[in-house]
């Protein structure tokens, strides 16, 4: 069986879509590469929300340890 599954990592700042990237899966390093790519562009990370996937958690420990980052409550 083929499928197409597909994983669009979303930024925003506020209402403005900042930042977005396509991939295969959710993985650790996905997440570093988006991470890295926010840096070279010089964005300052000063919150994050998302689904609580646990690639995205162990990144964001990883990459912004004093970051606050909570779960989104639609996911909760």
């Amino acid at each position: 069986m083929i499928t197409n599954d597909i994983c669009i990592i979303v930024c925003k700042s506020e209402a403005d879509l900042i930042y977005w990237k396509a991939f295969n899966k959710e993985t650790f390093y996905n997440y570093i590469e988006v991470f890295s790519d926010l840096k070279s562009l010089g964005y300052y990370v000063v919150g994050i929300t998302s689904d609580w996937h646990k690639s995205l958690v162990s990144a964001v420990k990883y990459v912004y340890p004093s970051v606050p980052h909570q779960r989104c409550l639609v996911h909760t």
